[in-house]
């Protein structure tokens, strides 16, 4: 769970519930507002909506519009709110939250985190004014090293039993977005079919395109891209004995990246997210982590940050039917998509830390952990 302290009241967000508490006294048993991820409507204390200049105790999500936030330069304070509109009235900014008097630089972090969290609860657009650039995230949560992610993260050791009761119900050949993985004369072998495109935005790729477990050798061959880039990027071909892998890695990590595109009409600039599913199979060394294979996936901002309206009342289902099973099949679609390519993965990791005779660490970055 995540505390944040504004001017006068403090903000605690965990896994599903964006809150606001009264930050003078200390935390009190009921917040001051509330909103549950999928409840559909915000809840707030009769004094704390009047404040705020939003009607009664609650209101339904239908009415927003957007999260707002921004440095408001004349007040020097980082406001936070929500955009209220009924039907094709103009939105009014309601604001929810005000930071104290300080300088654009400070608290900068605190803010969009909360105005992203908040954002992604209620499926809404995140507008932004006062800046024209988000700053540009500096780590590379894929780069292999000994010192694996530098991002929170959760490992699980799945011990060699288990890998090999997967590995046994496996069936052969596994195909992923881009590799391949069967049987050889030798043992088992691993083949790049592609290498990753890098729209993902990450630099790191596998070095070899082919891998090579030898099990009378013991042994795992790599072998580099043929042709003169190939060479020249990768060098020689490499072996590594069995017994100088500690254990096979395999890395899911979900990395969400904003950036900031003009509004139609002009007036904020909307930030767009966009979640970037990587998964990575590494053979882990004694001075090194080694990658035999990346595979991504691009999730769309257009489902992370809007939702199908339903107009209450007489008829619940006064809404566009065609847009609402087209968001529905494309949210089944790309969910559907990500659990493919988080099977394949994880298949090859069975796969090959049964011929190796290794236990498997599975390591998943930045899963929605607040």
């Amino acid at each position: 769970m995540e505390h944040l302290a504004a001017d006068g009241v403090d903000i605690a967000i965990d896994k599903i519930r964006w809150r606001v508490f009264e930050g003078s006294q200390g935390y009190t048993l009921s917040p001051l507002f509330q909103y549950s991820r999928g409840d559909g409507v915000l809840h707030y204390t009769p004094d704390y909506g009047k404040q705020i200049g939003l009607p009664g105790d609650r209101l339904s999500v239908d009415y927003v519009r957007a999260v707002l936030v921004g440095y408001h330069a004349k007040s020097q304070r980082w406001l936070l709110g929500l955009h209220v509109a009924q039907g094709d009235e103009a939105p009014i900014f309601k604001v929810l939250v005000r930071w104290p008097i300080s300088n654009p630089d400070d608290h900068g972090h605190d803010v969009r985190m909360a105005a992203r969290t908040l954002s992604r609860f209620l499926s809404c657009p995140l507008k932004v004014f006062g800046e024209k650039k988000l700053p540009k995230p500096t780590d590379d949560p894929t780069r292999s090293g000994v010192t694996g992610p530098l991002d929170p993260h959760v490992r699980r050791r799945i011990d060699l039993n288990e890998v090999k009761q997967h590995a046994i119900d496996i069936e052969l050949p596994v195909e992923g977005p881009n590799f391949q993985i069967n049987t050889s004369r030798s043992g088992l072998t691993l083949k790049l079919t592609k290498q990753p495109s890098g729209g993902d935005g990450e630099s790191d790729s596998p070095v070899f395109n082919l891998v090579e477990f030898n099990f009378k050798q013991k042994r795992v061959k790599l072998i580099p891209p043929t042709g003169l880039l190939g060479s020249f990027l990768s060098g020689a071909a490499k072996e590594i004995e069995f017994q100088d892998v500690h254990n096979v890695e395999h890395r899911y990590i979900i990395s969400e990246v904003a950036s900031n595109v003009p509004a139609r009409d002009g007036s904020y600039m909307v930030e767009q997210l966009t979640n970037r599913h990587i998964w990575g199979l590494y053979l882990t060394l004694s001075d090194e982590s080694l990658l035999l294979l990346r595979a991504s996936f691009i999730q769309s901002s257009d489902l992370i940050q809007s939702r199908v309206t339903m107009v209450g009342g007489g008829n619940k289902l006064d809404t566009n039917a065609a847009e609402g099973v087209k968001y529905f099949k494309q949210h089944v679609e790309e969910q559907e998509r990500i659990d493919e390519i988080n099977n394949a993965t994880l298949y090859a990791a069975y796969l090959v830390a049964n011929a190796l005779g290794r236990h498997i660490v599975k390591t998943e970055v930045g899963s929605s952990q607040i």
